[in-house]
C-alpha cells in the first residue's frame, strides 16, 4: 500500500536566512514565522472553509516542492526602478485525514523583506466549482502585543481612517481593522498586508472575545462579503484555484518597513502584454480645483486658469471633479455631459493646447449606469486622459471583480485610473500601471471640515498605509498654519457644496496643519505617481516655496530611507529620472536632524531648498528659511524643523 504523507511539517527560509515560515499538518494545522530564529508569530491557524461542505481539519502534508525565485524587473511607477524578486518558495499539499479526503495546498515565500503565503485549491474531481465561506487564517502574536492601525465598525468603509498605536485586543469583538497593520514583535515590526487581490473579497483583521490560547491574541482575517449572494458564500471557484497572498514585511525597525515594502509589488503579476502595452502611462502632479473651494467655483474660466498655471509649473495633468456633471454627482438618471454654461469641449481643446491632460470624477454607480465601455469610448473621443472613480466604499469579491475589469476597459481606452473611496493597495498596479494611484487614505482632505491629528497623520502613514503601494493624499497646502490656529474650512462658515453666487464668492478656503515646508516635503515622502496637489494659482503663484514644486517629479529613479519612526518623523532621499536628487523631511516635533549626503553621484551639486526657520515659524507656519549651496556626497547637511515642520531641498548636477 502506497503512503501520501511525506512530512509532518515544511519551512521556507529567505535567502539570507534571517527570516522564515513554517506550516505543520496534522489535527490544528498551523503556520508560523520566525526572524533571526525569534518568534514572530505564535502558532497561527490556516485554511479555508468551503460554504457547501463540511469544515476541513485534520490534514496531512502529501507533497513538497521548492523552487528559487530571482528576478528583476523595472518599474517606472515606483520609488526605485530596479526592484529584485529575489525569494525562496515552497509548495505544499495537504490532504484530509477523512471524510471528502480534499486536497488543498499553500505555497509560502520567504523574502529577506518578509514572508508570505497563499492557499491552493488544485484540480480535483468535486471541486470543479466551490464556495468560499471564509478563511480560518489568523495571525496569532505573544500576549497583547502594541500595533499601528485603522479600526472601522463596518465593511463598507472608504478606509480613511486614522492608524492609531493601540494593543491587539483594543480593537475589539464586531470591530475590522484595515490592512496594512504594524504589529510590534520581540523580533521587530511586522506590517500585515495582502497582496494580488482578484476575484477575491478584501481582508480585514478582527478580534474575538475568547483568546485560545489566553497568553496570545490572534488577528483573524475576515473576508468581506458582497452585498448580495452572487457566489454562495463570499467568493467562489473553479480549481485549480489560489487565494490572496497574506503578507508579513519585516523589519528590525520602522524606517525597514519602508525599505521592504517592496514585497506587495513583487507578489502581484506583471502586466499582460508585459510593459509595452503601458508605455502610454505617463506619471506626474495634477492640479485640482476641489479641495480649497469644493468646486464651490468651479466655471470654465476658473477651470481655465488652473489648466494655464499647471501648464506653467510642468505638470502633465489637471483633475476636475464632482460638479461638471451636475449634483447629487452619484445620483440615478444622470448622464456625462457637461451641467450648463460649463463649456467643457473648450476646456478640452484648451488643456490640449496647453499640453496638459484632463481626469474627470464619476461617480463609479453612475459609471456603472451608464456603461463602462460606452462612457469611456467618449472620454477617449473627448480627449480625456483619466478618470478619478469616487465612493467605492467595498472591498468584496463583486467590488473587486469590478475594478479589475474597470482598469481592463481603461487600458484599452488609454485612461488612467484614480480610485477614490476605495480599499487598500494589493499591488494592483504593477498588473495595471494605468490604475495610478488610489484612496483609502485618510487624506488632506480631512481637514475641511474637521481637525486632524496635527503632523502625526502623514508621518504614521508612511510606515502603516503607504507600506501597500501609493495614495493619493493630495498634500500641498498652502494656507499653512499650526495646529493650536486651526479652524476647519466648515467651522469657519463655508457653505460646502454650494454653487450659487453666494457660494462662489465665499473664499473661506481650506488650510491644513503644518508649516509651509512639511506641506512641501510631503509633496516628495509620499508615494503617488499621480501627486495631485490641492491648492489653487492664487495661493500658489509667487509663495515661498512654490519653486520647488516646478517640474515635481512623482517617480523615482532610486529611493533611499533615510531616518524615521512611526507617528514621529521620516527623512527620505529620492533620485528623479533627470538626475535632480530631493531630500524630504517631516516631523511631529521639533528636531535637527544631520544627514550624510552619501546618497549623492560623484562631483559637485548645487542645491536650492527650504526648512523651518527657528526664529519665525514657530509663530508664522507660513514663514521658511532659504537654503542654497554647493555639496558632495562626502558632506553633511543639517536641517533644523519645529513643531509640525519640515525641509525640501532639491540637488542638480553641476
Amino acid at each position: 500500500m502506497t503512503t501520501f504523507v511525506l512530512l509532518l511539517a515544511a519551512t521556507c527560509v529567505s535567502p539570507d536566512g534571517r527570516n522564515a515560515i513554517s506550516f505543520e499538518g496534522g489535527e490544528r494545522p498551523v503556520w508560523c514565522a520566525t526572524r533571526d530564529g525569534k518568534p514572530v508569530t505564535a502558532a497561527c491557524d490556516f485554511g479555508l472553509r468551503f460554504a457547501r461542505d463540511p469544515e476541513m481539519r485534520a490534514l496531512d502534508v502529501v507533497s513538497e516542492r521548492t523552487r528559487r525565485v530571482d528576478a528583476t524587473w523595472h518599474d517606472r511607477f515606483g520609488g526605485n526602478w530596479e526592484v529584485r524578486d529575489n525569494a525562496n518558495e515552497t509548495t505544499v499539499l495537504f490532504r484530509e485525514r477523512d471524510g471528502l479526503r480534499r486536497t488543498v495546498g499553500v505555497v509560502m515565500r520567504a523574502y529577506d523583506e518578509g514572508v508570505a503565503f497563499r492557499h491552493l485549491v488544485p484540480e480535483q474531481p468535486g471541486m470543479a466549482n466551490f464556495a468560499v465561506a471564509g478563511e480560518r487564517t489568523t495571525f496569532r502574536f505573544k500576549g497583547d502585543p502594541l500595533a499601528w492601525y485603522a479600526a472601522y465598525d463596518s465593511h463598507q468603509t472608504s478606509q480613511e481612517g486614522e492608524f492609531l498605536h493601540r494593543s491587539l485586543r483594543s480593537l475589539g469583538p464586531g470591530r475590522f481593522a484595515q490592512l496594512p497593520a504594524v504589529v510590534e514583535t520581540p523580533a521587530g515590526f511586522a506590517a500585515i498586508c495582502e497582496a494580488n487581490l482578484a476575484q477575491w473579497p478584501g481582508a480585514f483583521l478582527t478580534v474575538s472575545a475568547a483568546q485560545k490560547p489566553a497568553d496570545c491574541t490572534a488577528f483573524e482575517v475576515a473576508l468581506s462579503p458582497a452585498p448580495v449572494d452572487a457566489f454562495g458564500g463570499v467568493a467562489g471557484g473553479s480549481a485549480p484555484a489560489c487565494s490572496p497572498w497574506r503578507v508579513l514585511v519585516l523589519a528590525d525597525d520602522a524606517i525597514g518597513l519602508v525599505r521592504n515594502k517592496s514585497i506587495v509589488p513583487n507578489l502581484n503579476p506583471p502586466p499582460e502584454g508585459g510593459d509595452a502595452a503601458f508605455d502610454w502611462v505617463k506619471p506626474g502632479a495634477s492640479s485640482w480645483d476641489w479641495w480649497y473651494n469644493s468646486n464651490n467655483d468651479l466655471c470654465t474660466s476658473n477651470t481655465m486658469a488652473q489648466i494655464d498655471f499647471a501648464a506653467e509649473m510642468g505638470w502633465p495633468y489637471h483633475t476636475i471633479d464632482a460638479a461638471w456633471y451636475g449634483r447629487p454627482a452619484g445620483a440615478p438618471g444622470l448622464a456625462f455631459e457637461p451641467r450648463p454654461g460649463y463649456d467643457l469641449p473648450a476646456i478640452l481643446a484648451h488643456a490640449a493646447r496647453r499640453n496638459v491632460g484632463l481626469l474627470l470624477w464619476v461617480h463609479w454607480k453612475l459609471l456603472e449606469a451608464n456603461g463602462v465601455e460606452e462612457t469611456f469610448a467618449k472620454f477617449e473621443r473627448w480627449g480625456v486622459k483619466g478618470v478619478k472613480i469616487d465612493f467605492l466604499n467595498r472591498q468584496d469579491a463583486l467590488m473587486v471583480g469590478w475594478c479589475e475589469k474597470t482598469c481592463r476597459i481603461a487600458a484599452k481606452h488609454r485612461l488612467l485610473v484614480n480610485f477614490h473611496g476605495a480599499f487598500h493597495p494589493t499591488g494592483m498596479n504593477r498588473t495595471w500601471p494605468n490604475q495610478i494611484t488610489r484612496e483609502g487614505v485618510r487624506g488632506n482632505e480631512i481637514s475641511k471640515w474637521e481637525i486632524p491629528s496635527d503632523a502625526l497623520n502623514p508621518a504614521t502613514l508612511v510606515f502603516t498605509r503607504f507600506l501597500a503601494g501609493p495614495g493619493d493624499y493630495t498634500p500641498g497646502g498652502f494656507g499653512n498654519v499650526h495646529a493650536r490656529d486651526f479652524v476647519s474650512q466648515i467651522d469657519r462658515g463655508h457653505l460646502y457644496g454650494d454653487m450659487s453666487s453666494a457660494g462662489a464668492a465665499q473664499k473661506i478656503y481650506a488650510e491644513e496643519i503644518g508649516t509651509r515646508a512639511h506641506a512641501l516635503a510631503l509633496c516628495v515622502a509620499l508615494d503617488s505617481p499621480l501627486m495631485t496637489l490641492c491648492d489653487c494659482p492664487e495661493r500658489y503663484r509667487g509663495a515661498a516655496g512654490i519653486d520647488l514644486l516646478r517640474r515635481l517629479p512623482t517617480t523615482w529613479r532610486r529611493t533611499v530611507p533615510l531616518a524615521g519612526e512611526i507617528g514621529s518623523h521620516y527623512a527620505v532621499a529620492r533620485e528623479a529620472f533627470d538626475g535632480r536628487v530631493y531630500l524630504a523631511a517631516q516631523t511631529v516635533s521639533a528636531r535637527a536632524l544631520t544627514f550624510d549626503l552619501g546618497f549623492l553621484g560623484g562631483g559637485e551639486w548645487r542645491y536650492e531648498g527650504v526648512a523651518d526657520d527657528p526664529e519665525l515659524t514657530p509663530r508664522e507656519a507660513k514663514a521658511v528659511r532659504r537654503l542654497s549651496g554647493v555639496a558632495q556626497a562626502k558632506d553633511r547637511l543639517s536641517l533644523e524643523m519645529v513643531d509640525e515642520g519640515g525641509a525640501l531641498v532639491v540637488f542638480t548636477k553641476k
